[in-house]
C-alpha cells in the first residue's frame, strides 16, 4: 500500500509541476498574438508531453522498480 501511496504520490507532484511548467511556457510564448507562435506553442506542447511523459515513467521505475 505504501507503495502505492508513493507512486500516486509522485504522479501528483509531476502533473502539478508540469501544469507550472505549461503556464510559463504560454506566458513566455504567448501564442494568441500570432498563428506562428500558436504553432510554436503547440510544437513545444507536444515535445514536453513526450519527453515529460518518458521522464515521469523512468523516474517511477527507477525509484519504485519494475512491478512484480
Amino acid at each position: 500500500m505504501k507503495k502505492e501511496s508513493g507512486i500516486y504520490g509522485f504522479i501528483l507532484l509531476a502533473v502539478l509541476l508540469g501544469w507550472l511548467l505549461l503556464e510559463w511556457m504560454k506566458k513566455k510564448i504567448q501564442p494568441r498574438r500570432s498563428v506562428r507562435q500558436a504553432l510554436l506553442f503547440l510544437a513545444g506542447v507536444l515535445l514536453f508531453l513526450f519527453v515529460y511523459t518518458a521522464a515521469i515513467i523512468f523516474a517511477v521505475r527507477m525509484i519504485f522498480g519494475k512491478p512484480s
